[in-house]
């Protein structure tokens, strides 16, 4: 067994009860194969686009089975999925208090994105780095995302 920092201290997090996790060596190694020292806000923005970087190599697909129990292929394809695994890093590996920004998880978007996009017609630069909205979709891009993906950003936890 080993100590997991939610907050990673690199990244500003501390030694309190509520940001310290116990947890088996393999699934350690797992959550940093995938996530290294990123920030709440920095994982649920890569999940949001799912971005070949996550899934790239052998380890990293074995390590979205160790982590959530799921494979790679179910987290960037099925949004129920997704869904699930946003649920249980909010649950699971995110400190109780700790209020994930949504301007953060939007820009973090808009640089795994949009910054490097090399489409000129894209909408998502006429409106200001915010995603383009209608009904309950969000728009990076011409690819949708459900705001129930983004429900748990959106709307804090009690």
């Amino acid at each position: 067994m080993t100590i997991h920092h939610l907050i990673p201290r690199s990244r500003g997090g501390d030694s309190s009860k509520k940001n310290l996790k116990k947890l088996p060596w393999p699934l350690h190694d797992a959550w940093h194969t995938l996530f290294l020292n990123w920030l709440p806000e920095e994982i649920f923005s890569q999940i949001v686009v799912m971005p070949e970087v996550l899934y790239n190599n052998f380890h990293k697909q074995l390590a979205w089975e160790a982590v959530f129990h799921y494979s790679w292929e179910e987290v960037k394809w099925l949004e129920s999925v997704r869904l699930d695994v946003m649920g249980q890093l909010l649950t699971g590996w995110v400190p109780i208090d700790y209020k994930i920004s949504w301007e953060q998880v939007n820009q973090g978007v808009w640089n795994i994105c949009c910054a490097n996009c090399s489409m000129s017609h894209c909408p998502f630069h006429c409106h200001r780095q915010q995603p383009f909205e209608s009904g309950s979709v969000l728009y990076y891009c011409y690819w949708p995302i459900h705001k129930d993906l983004l429900h748990f950003i959106i709307f804090p936890r009690c």
